[in-house]
């Protein structure tokens, strides 16, 4: 979305379709969500405690959802989800031999979960101002999630999510006119629909895998800000490695060995205390706070205990899929279970709207397989996108005189 005026032509449409919506509506009748989405779904801070979401941060607010959430219309509120690590998982390091830190630090470009507040989900809206002024506001990130953001749109539709809309009210979050909602499916007074817009085509998922996105770490870090790591699994009794000097030590870098002794001759007695000092012991969301997740692979494992970046990287991080140049990318579980859920949420009677926005072969036409019909999908390109939201509300107003 950042290149060719993508985002300021879509600013402009998505302006005018929500005066379009919302034009000769009754007051209160018609109630519009945003889901912005890139590689995930921020839900905000308010959305995400209306789930049972583990591993809480308060970095961004993206969950990591299990395969079971795409096969239903519905999203469990009980089901057991972790929230998205605030890692960089995809910017690379060097791989070589040497200490390097010049690619330590992670990068906030091709973060997964977007930390910008104008991303985040708006709830069940009929302020026009604040509608518009978030989609002026959003802001073009990197990789591409459409399954998470198609599976956040269908849950703030299904009645599922009455509760949720329920205790948003309850805290002032959400207009008092909408508790209640989302209605029943098949409700012969409501409407619902669903308008997805992509500019891209799948790019795979990432996510720290749960094993490393709590708890203590074997990572120390010193006030220096210098790295080291306990490897347990070394023999002998020198198990700390430190990769800027290229060598193991008895303690972490920032550590002391004592050793002290009373006696002498053969009744001499030494003991050898040894100290962290002000090295501190990392849990796993600051070692990702602090490190990209390829330096971390590289300089604390591979050359501290041998085998292969890759190996290591695999072992912190799962991706939903092969990246494959410039794409298309093998995506094909993303694909299918996208395609599960529109499939899921037509059944109940919703209507989606698919729009590719100068979109690859490979979107346009996975997303138009997600649209009610050939004539609920729209290909457009450049100012193209303001025709396709005039004649999306254009039909949404039709189908609302039939309701």
């Amino acid at each position: 979305m950042a290149n060719n005026n993508r985002m300021t032509n879509l600013r402009s449409a998505g302006r005018d379709f929500v005066d379009a919506v919302f034009e000769n509506a009754a007051e209160n009748k018609v109630s519009f969500s945003i889901v912005p989405y890139n590689g995930q779904v921020n839900v905000g801070p308010d959305l995400i405690d209306k789930y049972n979401v583990t591993h809480r941060h308060n970095n961004t607010y993206c969950v990591d959802m299990p395969a079971s959430v795409y096969t239903t219309a519905a999203l469990s509120r009980s089901l057991a989800m972790t929230q998205h690590a605030f890692a960089d998982t995809y910017n690379t390091s060097s791989t070589g031999a040497s200490y390097t830190t010049n690619d330590m630090a992670p990068l906030t470009a091709n973060r997964w979960c977007d930390p910008e507040p104008a991303n985040r989900i708006r709830v069940h809206s009929n302020n026009v101002t604040q509608l518009k002024n978030q989609i002026t506001a959003l802001q073009p990130i990197g990789a591409t999630s459409i399954d998470a953001g198609m599976r956040w749109g269908a849950a703030l539709l299904d009645p599922s999510a009455r509760g949720v809309v329920s205790e948003l009210v309850y805290e002032g979050r959400v207009n008092s006119a909408f508790n209640g909602r989302p209605f029943n499916y098949g409700d012969p007074e409501v409407l619902k629909v669903l308008v997805l817009m992509t500019d891209g085509e799948h790019w795979p998922n990432e996510f720290i895998n749960i094993a490393y996105k709590a708890g203590e770490s074997p990572v120390f870090r010193n006030s220096d800000g210098r790295y080291s790591i306990f490897h347990s699994g070394v023999s002998g009794n020198t198990k700390y490695w430190v990769p800027h000097t290229g060598s193991w030590s008895q303690v972490p870098w920032g550590g002391t060995v004592t050793e002290s002794c009373t006696g002498n001759g053969n009744n001499k007695v030494c003991t050898t205390t040894l100290s962290n000092g002000s090295a501190v012991r990392l849990e796993w969301p600051q070692v990702w706070q602090q490190l990209r997740v390829q330096w971390v692979a590289n300089q604390l494992y591979r050359r501290a205990i041998g085998g292969s970046v890759t190996q290591y990287v695999n072992m912190f991080r799962s991706r939903e899929g092969t990246v494959i140049g410039a794409g298309p990318h093998e995506v094909s579980t993303m694909n299918s279970r996208l395609l599960d859920l529109c499939t899921r949420v037509k059944q109940q009677g919703v209507v989606i709207y698919t729009v590719a926005f100068e979109a690859p072969v490979a979107g346009r036409n996975l997303v138009r397989q997600c649209a009610s019909s050939n004539n609920h999908a729209f290909d457009v390109d450049g100012l193209e996108i303001r025709s396709a939201f005039s004649s999306i509300a254009t039909s949404i107003r039709k189908l609302r005189l039939t309701q």
